[in-house]
């Protein structure tokens, strides 16, 4: 995981300063697309600072030598700031630098942090337009060729060509730099282009691409069997966000001799069909995996129809790809991504969608980076109890644990509080855990149960109380052993409605006494006992119950079960 930045600490003799920065900037290093005005800038902060200063300027040497002629904010003598908003109109598509400097109190001096990282950012694009007329170079477009071939050069008085020689098999490609223009406007490049036949059919063609010619999308190709032109060709698209434009050769290079390309027209949009929202933040929770993300409302000539929410894993400078997380309705100005991992970055945009008519998208807002924090607490996500005859089932989930020792299970009867068992937990984790837990032989009444959920440090926390009843039994009864069939061991269960002298034994099928289980008096309500048959050989077994109620019921109940061996 690349980190925004790095807390680093250095003392030195005499001059005794912590180097720790601000760090986790909202408008990370390489942001692009921040609105030329209102802009905030977010940053953390650490520990013990006494003030802090922010510096701004499009030029980076002042910002790096903390210039007091870009000093945008101070908090001398004591006020820690954790933003800023901007109050200048910042140029389009100009790179701006910012940073921060933390002061500290050693001693009794007030000193200043030795680092303090300058971070940069791209304001609002603009939009691009421009005539490619290759005067002087090619201005800089990019040759592709296979392996490394390239059949791509300038010529006077103003050309792009494309030779035959060196002589390959397959495609040719020559890229511009990146064109920004408004997502969704409908387009069209023009070009003039000569194309010198040679021999069989020669292909060539015009496409623009979004990933530096990974791919393409073709709008124009010529399959030539003799020389054309001059002549010109045009490709018409849905601008699909910034893109470079391309043009290419495929096939057998000896099938033509050259192919001449010559002022390239990329047209400024008219009007502009919708604007991004102006500002996105997004806040990462220390307690929960989220970022909470808000923007200001966009703007549409024709209707807004709601907003496209992007996010490409890491800082804005890894180059990562976005790819969408949600689409709000149009009155929806906020997200909460929990599709979120810790110890991580995201960075996010957002484009305003409006009917032009159709589905129009807008450039994309400014970007904004959240930091997921590596420490979460122990996220407990449910807690329950239930009866069950006179057991009592307690089960509980939690979704994170971070030095997580266990849970005390506590019980509330007769006005004061008992642990009564310990569930050891699973450390730090960021995976969902279950647990549960048998209260056995709970005597009929109503009973309180909860959590005390135990760090290794010693801190601890309380779940909420969960409340069960166990039931008095309404009358007398024998149950199926269990398992059954059985090897060595089973289990008996019965209820008592009253308060009785009871009897439980064991018979072979020849009716021969084989076991004494219980001969004892025992209070109303369910209970159980285990059979351990591992003396006694495979077969048939009978077990009868005699109770002896104390108001002078009386109760009798027999049961086949049978050993395996």
């Amino acid at each position: 995981m690349k980190s925004v930045f790095t807390l680093m600490i250095s003392l030195t003799i005499n001059s005794v300063v912590f180097a720790q920065y601000a760090f986790h900037p909202m408008t990370a290093p390489g942001a692009v697309s921040i609105y030329p005005t209102g802009h905030i800038l977010y940053w953390e902060n650490p520990d013990s600072v006494v003030f802090n200063e922010v510096y701004f300027s499009d030029d980076s040497s002042l910002v790096a030598n903390l210039d007091h002629s870009v000093l945008i904010l101070s908090g001398e003598p004591a006020t820690v700031y954790d933003s800023v908003q901007i109050n200048t109109t910042l140029s389009l598509n100009t790179k701006y630098y910012w940073c921060v400097a933390e002061y500290y109190l050693i001693g009794n001096k007030v000193l200043r942090s030795t680092l303090f990282p300058v971070c940069y950012f791209h304001s609002f694009p603009g939009f691009s337009y421009g005539e490619y007329q290759f005067e002087n170079d090619l201005e800089g477009w990019q040759s592709i060729g296979p392996q490394g071939v390239d059949n791509w050069y300038w010529s006077t008085p103003g050309e792009m060509v494309f030779s035959h020689e060196p002589s390959f098999t397959g495609n040719s490609y020559i890229i511009s730099p990146e064109v920004i223009e408004p997502v969704g406007f409908m387009m069209q490049i023009n070009f003039d282009f000569y194309l010198d036949f040679n021999i069989d059919t020669a292909r060539v063609g015009f496409g623009i691409t979004t990933d530096n010619g990974d791919t393409w999308e073709n709008l124009w190709e010529l399959h030539a069997t003799g020389d054309i032109g001059p002549d010109f060709g045009f490709g018409a698209f849905s601008v699909p966000g910034n893109f470079r434009m391309g043009f290419y050769y495929t096939g057998n290079s000896e099938n033509i001799s050259y192919f001449y390309v010559y002022d390239v027209m990329v047209p400024i949009p008219l009007t502009i069909p919708s604007w991004p929202p102006s500002l996105l933040k997004a806040r990462a929770s220390y307690t929960e995996k989220k970022v909470t993300l808000n923007w200001n409302q966009g703007y549409a000539i024709q209707s807004i129809l709601g907003y496209l929410v992007q996010r490409q894993d890491g800082l804005p400078e890894d180059n990562n790809p976005y790819t969408t997380i949600t689409q709000t309705g149009s009155d929806k100005f906020s997200f909460v991504d929990t599709s979120v991992n810790l110890n991580e970055n995201y960075t996010y945009r957002v484009s305003t969608i409006s009917s032009q008519p159709g589905y129009w998208y807008s450039h994309y807002s400014n970007e904004a980076t959240a930091y997921i924090p590596p420490v979460t607490p122990v996220e407990l996500v449910s807690f329950t109890a239930y009866s069950d005859d006179n057991s009592v089932t307690l089960k509980w989930q939690t979704s994170t644990e971070t030095n997580n020792k266990g849970f005390s299970v506590e019980r509330h009867s007769s006005n004061h509080w008992d642990e009564i068992a310990f569930v050891a937990g699973n450390g730090t984790t960021t995976q969902s855990h279950s647990y549960s837990y048998i209260d056995n032989d709970v005597s009929p009444g109503k009973y309180s149960y909860r959590l005390k959920q135990i760090d290794f440090d010693g801190s601890f926390k309380y779940s909420n109380v969960d409340e069960v009843t166990v039931n008095v039994p309404v009358k007398y009864s024998l149950e199926q052993n269990y398992p059954n069939p059985f090897n060595p061991s089973t289990q008996i269960s019965f209820s008592l409605a009253q308060e009785s002298k009871v009897k439980l034994k064991v018979f072979d099928i020849l009716g021969r006494e084989v076991a004494v289980l219980i001969n004892e008096n025992m209070t109303s309500g369910n209970h159980k006992t285990v059979f351990n048959a591992s003396v006694l050989p495979s077969g048939v077994y009978i077990y009868r119950i005699e109770a002896n109620g104390s108001d002078g019921s009386n109760f009798t109940s027999v049961r086949k079960m049978v050993l395996t061996k």
